[in-house]
């Protein structure tokens, strides 16, 4: 038998799996195989239905993830929705902008901070994410971090260079939300970096008078400790002690007494 004859067969044999193994790395026909079209419809519906390995196959066949659908989410704010670390990797690895907005200006980092998803927030982060960009109400991604009591993305987000005095169209600061919520950890945080103690927001409210209403004793002493001024009044003329009188809560009221708070006529008559 020739070496022609012996090896022919055998190269050919070799030439047919190499070909094989090359139609199977390629990603739109593994695709399609696990049953997805290559179009923009299909990797939506993919990132829904938390596919992982459906999404890394569109990232390999090279799919643009710079589109949205038809209530103008983008393929990162749907995995955000989703919660879904590892599809939001994939996404953010093909250098997707993490700053595409959605609906009303909602960016993926205000809704990772206000979803409380801190492992996404600090990949946003990483990837150059703007954490001083505000919705159409003025909030950024601090506010609703300290909104919903994120305080690993407030640490995060200050760390990354936010603006700890914004406020928003309300006239409301990140201090405001979580003095109003009773979060004293991320008070301290916020005070660190200091927070404004003086604004008042434009229904004349300060982060002392919110944290009073609340009855949240904890940030109140710990605000007043930090100097905020307890005599400062709303437009109708009230100040946070006598909020603190009208519920009559006496630990509040001693608070402010200590504090030197003046005490108006009608918190006298309210006082037990």
């Amino acid at each position: 038998m020739s070496l022609k004859c012996y090896f022919f067969p055998r190269i050919c044999l070799l030439l047919c799996i190499l070909f094989v193994r090359c139609l199977s790395s390629d990603p739109v026909l593994e695709l399609k195989n696990r049953g997805w079209e290559f179009d923009s419809l299909s990797l939506l519906r993919a990132i829904q239905s938390e596919d992982v390995e459906a999404v890394r196959l569109f990232y390999r066949a090279g799919a643009r993830f710079e589109i949205r659908d038809l209530e103008g989410r983008t393929p990162l704010i749907l995995a955000i929705l989703k919660q879904n670390i590892e599809i939001t990797a994939i996404i953010l690895d093909a250098g997707t902008n993490p700053d595409q907005l959605g609906d009303e200006d909602f960016s993926p980092l205000m809704l990772s901070s206000l979803s409380n998803q801190p492992d996404i927030t600090a990949m946003l982060l990483v990837a150059r994410a703007d954490p001083n960009l505000y919705d159409q109400g003025g909030v950024t991604a601090l506010g609703y971090a300290a909104m919903a009591g994120n305080e690993l993305s407030v640490t995060a987000l200050l760390a990354s260079g936010a603006t700890v005095n914004h406020r928003d169209k309300s006239g409301n600061s990140a201090l405001m939300y979580a003095s109003r919520t009773g979060n004293l950890p991320i008070v301290k945080l916020l005070l660190a970096e200091k927070a404004r103690l003086d604004y008042r927001n434009n229904d004349g409210m300060s982060a002392l008078m919110m944290a009073t209403v609340n009855q949240h004793e904890d940030v109140v002493e710990e605000l007043l400790l930090a100097k905020a001024d307890p005599n400062l009044k709303t437009g109708e003329g009230f100040a946070a002690l006598d909020m603190a009188c009208r519920l009559k809560n006496q630990n509040l009221q001693n608070l402010f007494l200590k504090a030197k708070a003046r005490a108006s006529k009608e918190c006298k008559e309210v006082s037990p």
